[in-house]
């Protein structure tokens, strides 16, 4: 059984990496950087699905998608994915290649198929001082929760 993550990203890359990323924020060409880490990332046969994956499992995002683009000059990245993480590199994306490409995310919106709520709750968070932080749950009419909603 797949199991897929819809992601939706609004972040900043790194100053160091921005004159050499478009080629990966609109194509997905880890491969072909000339960094040892980026590229080593894109020999996974599925690294280019971040951008370059569709999104259409969560409902309301179409409502108001998030368009793939990416500005050299602020660094700032966009995108919306869906993936699955059974082949996908999910865990090495989380712990290794957005600490090392990423100054900062303000948008880390996740939805798991495994929650079983038809992708109607979805999970939102940022990406500061080098580690992920909730914010909170955004429900079916993009109210925002508090991230202890869910806990009993």
């Amino acid at each position: 059984m797949s199991l897929y993550i819809s992601l939706r990203f609004k972040g900043i890359v790194k100053e160091r990496l921005r004159e050499k990323f478009q080629s990966i924020a609109l194509y997905g060409n880890w491969k072909s950087s000339d960094d040892k880490i980026l590229s080593t990332f894109g020999k996974n046969r599925c690294a280019s699905f971040i951008p370059c994956a569709k999104s259409i499992m969560v409902d309301k995002w179409m409502e108001d998608p998030i368009q793939t683009k990416y500005n050299k000059n602020t660094g700032e990245w966009e995108f919306q994915v869906d993936l699955n993480i059974n082949t996908f590199p999910w865990i090495e994306w989380l712990e290794e290649i957005v600490p090392y490409c990423m100054e900062s995310v303000s948008h880390f919106e996740t939805c798991y198929e495994s929650w079983g709520n038809n992708y109607k709750t979805t999970c939102l968070e940022e990406f500061r001082n080098g580690k992920f932080n909730l914010i909170g749950w955004i429900d079916e009419n993009n109210e925002l929760l508090p991230k202890d909603y869910f806990i009993n």
